[in-house]
């Protein structure tokens, strides 16, 4: 038996990847896990975790991937790592500049639009120092709770809290920036990055 072990990460399959679930025949595209990839991956999930990892799936590159991998997923596991959201002054506009005042919405060509407001802050995900959250799951996108109806239910309510807090998060940071302080970081809490799959090869 030969086993793989390969990373995914979660923009490049939340973007266009299909589901994958333990047990499933699957064919992915591989690459070698190159210096500047396996200097990321030890930045993101630490060197002991990485070191596991012999190749990368990649579907968004011109050239054909240098292995396409056919075997049967043994193991999925979601990779977290601790983060909080860190806000800090955003840059000022070159002279002349407008801020943007709307965001396109709709598909291309479809002039949907809403309206941004200029943020004075720039936001981004600070890791906070400690090992990776590697959590094994039956399927990738990782779905929780059950099928149907009860679970289009649950991931509206998910998404109608994110929303909250979102909008809760915005006006906070419209009084800060009325007083002119910077927010204080967000709560650290665990940030997907990535999933590892275990792939056991066909023989032929």
């Amino acid at each position: 038996m030969t086993l793989r072990t390969l990373w995914l990460s979660r923009w490049e399959w939340r973007c266009c990847g299909g589901p994958l679930a333990t047990g499933q025949q699957a064919t992915l595209s591989v690459w070698p896990v190159d210096d500047g990839q396996r200097t990321w991956l030890i930045d993101e999930i630490g060197a002991d975790l990485a070191a596991r990892i012999d190749g990368v799936e990649r579907h968004h590159e011109e050239d054909p991937a240098p292995e396409c991998l056919t075997g049967t997923l043994s193991r999925l596991s979601t990779v977290s790592v601790l983060s909080r959201l860190v806000y800090t002054e955003r840059p000022p506009l070159p002279l002349g500049a407008l801020p943007a005042a709307r965001r396109l919405i709709g598909p291309p060509g479809s002039g949907v639009y809403i309206g941004v407001p200029h943020s004075p802050f720039v936001t981004h995900h600070e890791t906070v120092p400690g090992p990776p959250i590697v959590e094994e799951t039956p399927r990738i996108p990782p779905r929780r709770g059950v099928e149907g109806a009860d679970a289009r239910s649950a991931a509206r309510a998910r998404s109608a809290a994110r929303a909250a807090e979102q909008a809760a998060a915005d006006a906070e940071a419209e009084a800060h920036a009325a007083r002119g302080t910077i927010p204080p970081p967000g709560e650290v809490e665990p940030r997907l990055v990535g999933y590892l799959v275990e792939l056991e090869l066909d023989v032929d």
